[in-house]
């Protein structure tokens, strides 16, 4: 009975593919980031454009007056600040997925490198237990024929 395969680095295997497991939920979780600032972008951007929408309207119907459009400019750059602080946020988080990504190709890698390594171990252990079969399977038929010939079954 030939013994069981036994990779010898199968501690360090399961490490880097919990490494790679941990990085990918970083990924993930940034990427998640992303979308979220992404969204808040898009929603500053459109108060924004519906604040100049609205102000356009009250100028076409001539009801404004002086403090109305100081008040209405105040606003538009409050918008303009939260576009801005929103972009700002969004650019952090594309920066923080890129490193989070870099990263768990890095680990994917690694754990890759110790993953081939495991299976050409494999590879040969099965064409070392190939060639063993072989070897008996020959002894067996030189015996078989050693015995229909009437000689002694050792050479």
């Amino acid at each position: 009975m030939a013994k069981a395969f036994r990779f010898r680095f199968e501690g360090l295997l399961r490490i880097r593919s919990r490494a790679e497991e941990a990085a990918e939920r970083n990924y993930l979780a940034a990427s998640a980031r992303e979308r979220e600032a992404d969204k808040a972008v898009e929603a500053a951007r459109q108060d924004r454009r519906q604040a100049a929408s609205e102000a356009l309207a009250r100028r076409q119907a001539g009801t404004l007056d002086l403090r109305a459009v100081q008040d209405e400019g105040a606003w538009e750059r409050s918008l303009d600040l939260r576009i801005l602080d929103a972009e700002k946020v969004l650019s952090d988080a594309c920066r923080g997925t890129a490193q989070a990504r870099e990263t768990w190709l890095a680990a994917r890698r690694a754990r890759e490198i110790v993953s081939r390594l495991k299976d050409k171990q494999h590879l040969g252990w099965l064409q070392d237990l190939e060639h063993a079969e072989r070897v008996l399977l020959d002894e067996l038929a030189t015996q078989a024929h050693a015995r229909r010939e009437g000689r002694p079954e050792s050479l």
